[in-house]
């Protein structure tokens, strides 16, 4: 897929993705840009396919990946499975200073994060992920298949669903 063919894949997809909605790319040359899309959600204007490493469109419904790739770019649509998700919080890069920006200890550049975060001194940005888990594992009482059991990957597949942040996972808010 080219970037042309990209830009028109995502905006013809961003729909989908629901509300509210994210955008995070990556490029060589700086460190992710992370934004929160407007409520009828379209690329940005100023996004370059031709410098895009990897990145992200996602909601609670679906999330678009790409990756560059040779000379183009391969690209995904993740969707809602029908088995249970478990939604979980993860960490991102960085804590929020006095003056509201993000910042992490050696980093010399402020982090990019979507606008309208709750704010707070130390509040701790995070990223919403529904995982697939495999079945759990059963009994066993032969020590072969425990090992197989426990060697088996339980995450199955994640999709990026949302953002939050807070001073601890438990008191995360919405955004």
């Amino acid at each position: 897929m080219t970037g042309p063919e990209l830009r028109q894949w995502i905006e013809a997809e961003l729909p989908s993705v629901g509300s509210p909605a994210y955008w995070i790319d990556q490029t060589a040359d700086k460190l992710p840009v992370f934004v929160k899309l407007p409520d009828s959600p379209s690329v940005p204007s100023d996004w370059e396919p031709g410098k895009s490493l990897t990145g992200r469109a996602f909601g609670p419904d679906v999330e678009l990946r790409w990756l560059a790739s040779g000379t183009g770019f391969r690209s995904w649509k993740i969707s809602r499975w029908n088995q249970d998700e478990e939604v979980r919080s993860y960490y991102c890069l960085g804590t929020q200073s006095k003056d509201g920006v993000f910042r992490e200890g050696n980093l010399n550049t402020p982090l990019s994060y979507p606008e309208g975060l709750p704010c707070g001194e130390n509040f701790r940005p995070f990223v919403k992920v529904a995982e697939l888990k495999a079945s759990k594992p059963q009994a066993f009482e032969d020590p072969e298949q425990i090992t197989r059991a426990l060697n088996r990957p339980r995450l199955v597949r994640y999709r990026l669903v949302g953002v939050s942040a807070g001073t601890s996972e438990e008191e995360a808010h919405e955004d």
